[in-house]
C-alpha cells in the first residue's frame, strides 16, 4: 500500500472494505471501535480521492492489477519515453 500513501492500518481496513466486510465487522476483526473504522474508510477515501467504497476499491483494484497480470496490462507503469 505504500504506492497508495495509506498507513498500514488504513491499509488493513481498506483490504477488509474491498471483501466486502461491513464496519462494524472490520471493527471486531482489528479490536478497534466502529468509529475508528470510519474515520479510516474516510481518511482513506479522501487520499485516493474516492467518493464511496466502491471509488475505494476501484482505487486500489487499479493500482495492483498490472501487478498481479502484467501481460494484460502491458502499458501501466511503462516509461513513456
Amino acid at each position: 500500500m505504500h504506492r497508495l500513501s495509506l498507513s498500514p492500518r488504513q491499509a488493513q481496513v481498506a483490504g477488509l472494505v474491498i471483501q466486502s466486510h461491513k464496519d462494524k465487522e472490520i471493527a471486531a476483526l482489528l479490536d478497534i471501535s466502529h468509529a475508528t473504522v470510519r474515520t479510516h474508510i474516510c481518511e482513506t477515501k479522501s487520499r485516493l480521492v474516492a467518493d464511496d467504497r466502491v471509488g475505494l476499491a476501484y482505487r486500489v483494484f487499479w493500482t495492483f492489477r498490472h501487478l498481479v497480470e502484467p501481460h494484460r496490462y502491458p502499458w501501466i507503469g511503462r516509461d513513456p519515453r
